[in-house]
């Protein structure tokens, strides 16, 4: 089983450090998927060349995001409470099935994909690259934004418990995985507003180094 997650886990980086070209039509497709499970109209698409220059898009363009975090009539804030809800769905599958080990004992396969897939690329990406990423916008965006490929380490966490089979998840919820696991596949950082979502184009070039004190699961 390991080499299985260890298999599985290198893909999920790969997605996560691809410099490719986004694959456009895939990635509107999960896009308009989570918009219309949220209650919305499929959105016009912008594609802009980074998410520096979607920043400045956004604030040149006024585009409006939600009036608060809890401003369920914005389509950002529903996705995310849409995605927030399939993973607590999820999550109270796997602690049935796989309740938290006793101290001194070995850990369980769960435990295991936590560590060698979650934990192992958030620290690469989500910790490291989604950062660095941040810090070249030339304004805040003030909404909510999804990294695309940088959030390889949630959706690879579940998709890997999945494709083990150690845990079943609902109809919706696997087809809500499948249209996150897409989004990672395909593209880099977007932003959900009403009528209009602005996609940025993955990076051409990513350098990485060793992190002292850590090792790769």
């Amino acid at each position: 089983m390991i080499a299985a997650v260890r298999e599985l886990r290198d893909q999920w980086l790969a997605h996560g450090l691809s410099t490719r070209p986004a694959d456009r039509s895939v990635a509107e497709n999960a896009v308009a998927e989570l918009y219309r499970r949220s209650g919305f109209d499929p959105p016009e698409f912008v594609w802009v060349p980074s998410p520096a220059a979607a920043s400045t898009f956004i604030a040149h363009q006024s585009i409006p995001g939600p009036f608060s975090a809890l401003d369920d009539t914005h389509p950002s804030v529903r996705i995310a409470s849409l995605l927030s809800a399939t993973r607590s769905r999820m999550d109270e599958r796997i602690r049935r099935r796989y309740p938290s080990s006793r101290f001194g004992t070995s850990p369980n396969p769960e435990q295991l994909i936590r560590r060698m897939v979650w934990n192992s690329l958030r620290t690469t990406l989500f910790d490291a690259v989604a950062p660095a990423i941040r810090r070249t916008l030339p304004r805040p965006v003030g909404t909510v934004s999804w990294y695309g490929q940088q959030e390889a380490h949630r959706v690879g966490y579940y998709d890997t418990i999945r494709r083990c089979g150690l845990v079943g998840f609902g109809a919706l919820d696997r087809e809500l995985l499948d249209a996150q696991a897409a989004l990672v596949g395909a593209t880099g950082w977007w932003w959900a507003f009403e009528r209009v979502c602005v996609m940025a184009e993955r990076p051409r070039e990513l350098h990485t180094e060793p992190s002292l004190g850590r090792r790769r699961g």
